[in-house]
């Protein structure tokens, strides 16, 4: 009898102190509306007009056609400036993924491949708009991510970079809750099957809560 007593004892310990399951997110395009703030400033500083679903084939500004390399030099200056991280508007879907992720009992990592210099201007930005999150990795380039996630044995993870979530299955392989790539003109043809199409970043989470009960 004392037996069973001290073993149920060591499975009530180990449910009290399991560790939640973690998803993460991207930041830029997922939490934030940065195309906007891109299209705005191409258009007030050289009178250009995007067209995201031509023009836009990858997220390397070097490799849009439609950019000279002075652009492509003015762009990133825009964005190591802090000045792009400083303007972008939260989607109105953020906080409310963000709230359904915690009450459910997920962790929340934010894995952005913003510049470090701007991990400040960065929790400045999450505490503003209220998004609350577990951590947070600025890991400076796209590439650094996956291995991140594989690290941390992370279930899900919700970014806009189709090749980005290649690099992950690569690397990780399926997710147990899921790849999710949030829809863009510009990542519209890209498929694989393990890899999610969502319209924004709230129904990405609705799956990962209903779908995987």
């Amino acid at each position: 009898m004392k037996q069973v007593w001290q073993l149920l004892c060591v499975l009530q310990g180990h449910a009290r102190f399991k560790m939640k399951d973690i998803i993460a997110l991207d930041l830029d395009s997922v939490l934030g509306d940065t195309d906007i703030i891109i299209d705005k400033f191409m258009q007030e500083r050289f009178g250009l007009y995007l067209d995201w679903a031509t023009d836009i084939q990858v997220y390397e500004f070097e490799r849009w056609p439609c950019l000279t390399s002075g652009m492509v030099a003015d762009l990133e200056e825009f964005i190591l400036s802090g000045e792009l991280a400083h303007t972008i508007q939260v989607f109105g879907h953020a906080k409310p993924a963000m709230d359904k992720l915690v009450k459910a009992g997920f962790s929340i990592y934010i894995i952005t491949a913003r510049p470090l210099h701007l991990e400040s201007m960065t929790l400045e930005w999450l505490k503003k708009n209220d998004l609350y999150y577990d951590k947070l990795y600025i890991v400076g380039e796209s590439i650094k991510k996956p291995p991140i996630i594989k690290a941390h044995n992370i279930k899900a993870f919700i970014e806009d970079r189709f090749d980005v979530l290649k690099w992950t299955l690569d690397h990780c392989g399926p997710l147990d809750r899921g790849l999710y790539c949030v829809r863009y003109p510009w990542n519209s043809k890209f498929h694989n099957d393990h890899i999610t199409k969502v319209a924004h970043v709230e129904e990405a989470v609705d799956i990962i809560i209903n779908e995987y009960v």
